[in-house]
């Protein structure tokens, strides 16, 4: 009689297998045998996996196909297994996997478009925080500034691009039959995805302001922030940039 870990770790291998890879997995009562019942559960798994990878990536669903997306995302699931039973989790490395998968072809944007498509859903998926009390810094000694660190929201993520992913990726949530091609040499795209009152916002941003959130999230003080931004960026002005990024929901408290 197989041990529970060796039962469990028999029956998730079967899953991916699609039978029961000749595991022995101490059932005593076979009204269905054991092949047919595990390819049961197998069917299942994969076919919630798919439709879960296709509710996080329409867009790369659409710019590939329905027959090469599923291919695409059986190979991923034998490379990257989920390690979670939240099916939302599916897929946080689907983008490496194409860009891996794709990196010297035609179709090298489509991990930067699975990119900002996993952004989108961790940014719907997010926490959510009040936001800014400008009273609080309105306490904080002028000399002491320099040695503050600004907090993101949860739900913001940044994105960069060598393609003009945000264009690639709001044309293809349409249902428009004909699409205008767009040209991947239109330039980078750095942005900024975020959740307000319930509703996702996408920034567009220059270097100096990706720069700058990219030093606020790795929790670098507002000098250090600004210092770094400005060798990236000589016409970056923080205080307009600070405006902004309270005004629209980016920053929300400071430490």
């Amino acid at each position: 009689m197989p041990s529970l870990h060796e039962l469990q770790r028999g029956f998730i291998q079967a899953l991916f297998a699609g039978d029961s890879g000749g595991t022995d997995l101490g059932i005593v009562e076979r009204r269905i045998e054991t092949p047919l019942r595990l390819g049961i559960y197998a069917n299942t798994s994969r076919v919630n996996f798919v439709e879960s990878m296709r509710t996080s990536f329409p867009a790369v669903l659409r710019l590939v196909g329905d027959g090469y997306f599923r291919q695409c995302v059986l190979q991923y699931r034998e490379q990257c297994p989920s390690r979670s039973g939240d099916l939302q989790q599916t897929g946080i490395a689907f983008s490496k996997f194409l860009a891996l998968l794709h990196a010297n072809d035609e179709f090298r944007y489509l991990g930067d478009v699975a990119c900002l498509e996993w952004c989108w859903q961790e940014t719907l998926t997010a926490a959510e925080h009040p936001s800014f009390r400008l009273e609080k810094l309105a306490a904080i000694d002028p000399s002491a500034y320099g040695q503050m660190r600004f907090l993101l929201h949860p739900s913001l993520r940044l994105f960069s691009s060598e393609f003009p992913c945000r264009r690639i990726w709001e044309s293809n949530l349409t249902d428009a039959a004909d699409l205008a091609p767009i040209n991947l040499q239109y330039g980078a795209e750095r942005l900024a995805i975020v959740r307000v009152a319930g509703r996702i916002r996408v920034h567009d941003l220059s270097i100096g302001e990706y720069t700058f959130l990219e030093s606020v999230q790795a929790a670098e003080t507002f000098e250090t922030a600004v210092e770094r931004t400005l060798e990236m960026d000589i016409e970056f002005d923080a205080g307009i940039a600070l405006r902004r990024f309270v005004a629209n929901g980016a920053i929300v408290d400071c430490v």
